[in-house]
């Protein structure tokens, strides 16, 4: 992860070399808000489209996972551990989508 991180950064970094504006520290808690910030509409637009495709990716694998999880406890006793994590993992994608929803509809009916 360390490795992974450290090479993150110095990419970041590199981008910023050739694009002053994005001026987000990738070491920083906010870097994801400040970058978005600073961004412009075209590149808003792809993050946002590959979120959602991230999602729906998501919301179709982690079922699977769960089914398998579930199947390699009953078959091979692994241990509830995994199945609880997946199903975590689940509850965790679905709220934090089902929230953002509802937060941007008020925003948009609060903007009327």
């Amino acid at each position: 992860m360390v490795y992974d991180s450290f090479w993150q950064i110095r990419y970041v970094k590199l981008i910023q070399l050739g694009h002053p504006e994005k001026t987000a520290d990738p070491s920083s808690r906010n870097f994801q808000k400040k970058w978005l910030e600073s961004c412009d509409e075209a590149e808003r637009e792809v993050i946002y489209r590959s979120a959602y495709k991230a999602y729906a990716m998501m919301g179709k694998l982690v079922p699977v996972l769960l089914v398998v999880t579930m199947l390699a406890n009953l078959f091979f006793n692994t241990g509830m551990l995994a199945v609880v994590m997946v199903a975590v993992i689940w509850l965790a994608v679905t709220m934090t989508y089902t929230c953002s929803c509802v937060a941007l509809k008020e925003e948009k009916a609060l903007m009327k």
